[in-house]
């Protein structure tokens, strides 16, 4: 074997065979100390990830904007399109500083604990409100009072 592996050498030319087998003389040699590094390193990995996690819940509401006439629901084309105009400016109100206060004062703190976004979905006259928070009731009880 000895002698082959000269031979290889000395030629200029590694077979795919001889590489494979240093690889697995050193991975046998370092089996241990390789096994204990990874486990080590998951174990650190795993308690920075489990003391630095914070859930997060989100509470979501969907709505369709139709205008009314006086007799009823109208289809014509205008009011489809003040609906759906209506729907791509809801999301700035609801975005808006003033309305923060007001939800915020309706929750009885100084700011809102939680992230309001909102948005048109495209060609619909329909909206979404999300709210985000770190806690699933406080991220509802906000959403109830963009709501209201």
């Amino acid at each position: 074997m000895g002698s082959e592996r000269s031979t290889e050498m000395d030629s200029g030319i590694l077979y795919f065979t001889t590489i494979l087998d240093d690889m697995w003389r050193g991975f046998k040699k370092f089996f241990l100390l390789c096994f204990l590094l990874m486990a080590v390193c998951g174990a650190v990995m795993y308690m920075r990830e489990k003391t630095n996690y914070t859930p997060v819940y989100q509470a979501y509401s969907s709505f369709v904007v139709e205008t009314k006439t006086a007799y009823g629901y109208n289809q014509s084309y205008s009011d489809e399109t003040t609906a759906g105009q209506l729907s791509k400016t809801f999301p700035y109100i609801l975005t808006s500083g003033a309305l923060s206060d007001i939800v915020a004062e309706s929750l009885g703190v100084d700011s809102i604990p939680a992230s309001i976004s909102a948005e048109a979905i495209q060609d619909t006259s329909i909206f979404t409100i999300n709210v985000t928070a770190s806690d699933p009731q406080i991220a509802y009880d906000v959403l109830q009072a963009v709501i209201q």
